[in-house]
């Protein structure tokens, strides 16, 4: 059996990819539409993989800028309820406390701080509230 006949005849039984590169007759390269799909399925998996690696960068960036400079409306809102309470009642401990906490998180250190006086004034031995002082101080 000639050699061809033999490689014809394995390569058409069990196909390897050394081989499918190696012959010179592969018909599959010679139809310009194989290649311009190849072409066009890479081109598609690397804008996707560009796409989605923009998108998760984009999400990123939202979420440090929302965590570090805008506030999220809950912390807003509980500012603005707790410092109506501490406002309606100067005599409630808590409520001074819990708006000095908020306009923490808020970044409003003179607040905080005018906050924490009153609640040092209702109770001198609140140690949450000398532990707040002393650390917005530093």
């Amino acid at each position: 059996m000639p050699k061809t006949t033999f490689f014809q005849a394995k390569s058409q039984y069990f196909p390897q990819i050394s081989r499918f590169f190696s012959e010179r007759r592969w018909k599959l390269a010679s139809i310009p539409f194989f290649w311009l799909g190849f072409g066009l399925c890479l081109l598609i998996v690397i804008a996707a993989a560009f796409t989605t690696t923009s998108d998760f960068i984009y999400e990123a960036a939202r979420a440090a800028v929302k965590k570090e400079v805008l506030p999220d409306l809950a912390t807003i809102s509980g500012y603005d309820y707790w410092k109506k309470i501490a406002e309606e009642r100067p005599d409630y401990r808590d409520g001074q406390m819990q708006a000095a906490l908020f306009a923490k998180r808020l970044g409003r250190t003179g607040d905080a701080l005018r906050f924490l006086d009153r609640t040092l004034v209702i109770d001198p031995r609140y140690e949450l509230a000398k532990e707040l002082k002393a650390q917005l101080l530093r």
